[in-house]
């Protein structure tokens, strides 16, 4: 049985790569506006440094006076003796 000959090691070196661009024919470019959705982005907002003031406390008014003390039963004032 006889062997066939071992393949060649010899590599062949690819051709260089062209430096001529292929594509000689020049496309007409049109200038077209691309329109592109307005994205959420976070707007930097001036903040200052101290807290907001505590709010405002409603006025302290002196107590109302007492009605007087009429006679009688308080609960229930047609109990109580007429004038």
């Amino acid at each position: 049985m006889t062997t066939p000959p071992p393949p060649t090691t010899t590599t062949e070196t690819p051709p260089p790569p062209s430096t001529t661009t292929t594509t000689t024919t020049t496309v007409p470019m049109t200038t077209e506006w691309i329109h592109v959705p307005l994205l959420p982005v976070p707007i930097p907002i001036q903040v200052p440094q101290t807290q907001a003031p505590p709010a405002p406390q409603a006025p302290q008014y002196t107590p109302y006076p007492q009605y007087p003390q009429y006679p009688g039963n308080a609960q229930n004032p047609f109990l109580s003796p007429g004038y």
